[in-house]
């Protein structure tokens, strides 16, 4: 599947060239000299409609694209503003890339000082410690606090080498596995990915609102983006008030998937006729919000890490330079 890069990409270069009254083929062939994976994605895409397959099912057979995109397309067909939806589809795997590089910043950097921090208490335990053992087993001198310092380091370095081990492999299951629902169960990623789907949530319900979509058919398509287990259900028993003749404000308070204040904020727009924009407000501020968690994590993480360095290699230096101030005392 494309990375949401490559999608930003094709559809962009799709909006563009449909925008400018070209076909979709033209757009396709168009897109055969872009970054390498675009354009085998694209020529994949003629040769699938050569045999007889419409855009939509070219997209649904090349298993390129997420549902989602492809039912936007379905979407954008039916109501003739193809180029519209792929616009609309540009700016929202935009939208995602960027959150998608701001998450992995937020997890690459501690990560890059946890390793940082591993090589300095390996170099400690197995090319420090020997050397000064050596010199105060020749003088004679009490190595108890050396010992409290190597065992005090060989803690740290198994706890390194365990949140190591445990990001690897974390990171290995995120890469090869398709569905990351699994993610949503842990403590500090729920909460974060909780965040990044209302954004994408809130995002798309904008679009669909401003579009004049029926909004039952929009929540449907909806769900097809969405991967947190509890705002799935959530959306899930909004369109159940809505089948019931609930409207949409209506239901999205009730259900709790805003908080009051947004709520409030959503139900006032439904009776001024501004939802569309007030939606756009809110994923904005989710997206902020967004942010100023993932900048929170870092502001808290990186002098905890730095402090916690500080001490082990406090300890250590004073254990090593204790027995050598006692050797020059008694040289004095």
């Amino acid at each position: 599947m494309l990375s949401n890069n490559e999608k930003y990409i094709f559809t962009s270069e799709l909006a563009l060239a449909i925008s400018n009254g070209l076909q979709v083929e033209d757009g396709l062939k168009m897109l055969v000299g872009f970054d390498a994976d675009v354009s085998i994605c694209a020529k994949k895409l003629e040769d699938i409609m050569k045999q007889g397959y419409s855009f939509t099912d070219a997209l649904k057979e090349s298993k390129e694209f997420d549902e989602y995109m492809i039912q936007m397309v379905v979407v954008g067909q039916s109501i003739g503003n193809l180029d519209v939806v792929f616009k609309e589809l540009s700016t929202y795997y935009a939208r995602q890339k960027e959150l998608n590089y701001q998450i992995q910043d937020a997890i690459t950097y501690p990560f890059v000082l946890i390793l940082m921090m591993f090589v300095i208490v390996a170099t400690l335990i197995f090319k420090v410690f020997p050397i000064f053992e050596n010199i105060l087993s020749q003088m004679s001198m009490s190595l108890s606090l050396m010992y409290s310092a190597r065992i005090l380091s060989y803690i740290g370095f198994f706890i390194l080498l365990f949140i190591l081990v445990f990001g690897l492999i974390l990171y290995f299951i995120y890469k090869k596995s398709p569905n990351k629902v699994w993610m949503t169960k842990l403590p500090f990623f729920s909460k974060l990915n909780y965040q990044k789907e209302m954004t994408k949530f809130t995002y798309i319900l904008s679009l669909f609102v401003s579009s004049g979509y029926a909004l039952i058919d929009a929540v449907d398509i909806i769900l097809l983006s969405i991967e947190h287990p509890v705002l799935k259900d959530k959306i899930l028993h909004v369109k159940n008030r809505m089948l019931e003749g609930e409207s949409l404000a209506n239901a999205l308070v009730k259900e709790n998937v805003y908080d009051q204040g947004y709520g409030a904020l959503l139900m006032a727009a439904d009776q001024s006729g501004h939802q569309d924009e007030v939606l756009k407000t809110l994923s904005n501020r989710y997206k902020e919000d967004l942010e100023r968690m993932l900048s929170s994590f870092l502001n808290r993480l990186e002098p905890s890490m730095i402090a916690g360095l500080s001490l082990l290699v406090g300890f250590v230096l004073i254990s090593i330079m204790l027995p050598l101030m006692n050797v020059l005392q008694t040289l004095g």
